[in-house]
């Protein structure tokens, strides 16, 4: 069994194999509702990992078939009630995910 975080809303839950992580189905429909655009293709996304403990951010940008694959990654390597992890925007193709991750950095001052 494996403790993860549910993508939309934070909470901690059991999951016993498999990536998708949400503790309601209420939550699962809320975050594609947002972030996964209907009828429109989405390249990837760009994602801020905060350590609850040092208050250390990390701001990248994935592609949309491995994202949550990495976000998992980083949760294993530190205790998952340390990190918060957050979703900040989408983009259609790897030019404008490469304009917001800049973007966004830049507003993190990070």
């Amino acid at each position: 069994m494996l403790i993860r975080r549910c993508l939309k809303c934070g909470s901690l839950i059991l999951k016993k194999k498999g990536i998708d992580s949400y503790c309601l189905p209420k939550c699962k429909k809320e975050f594609e509702d947002k972030f996964i655009k209907k009828g429109k293709r989405t390249y990837g996304y760009i994602y801020k990992i905060t350590d609850l403990n040092d208050k250390k951010r990390i701001l990248k940008s994935t592609k949309k078939n491995n994202w949550i694959t990495i976000l998992w990654n980083s949760m294993n390597k530190n205790r998952i009630d340390n990190l918060k992890i957050k979703i900040l925007d989408s983009a259609k193709d790897e030019e404008e995910l490469n304009e917001k991750e800049k973007y966004w950095k830049e507003f993190y001052q990070i």
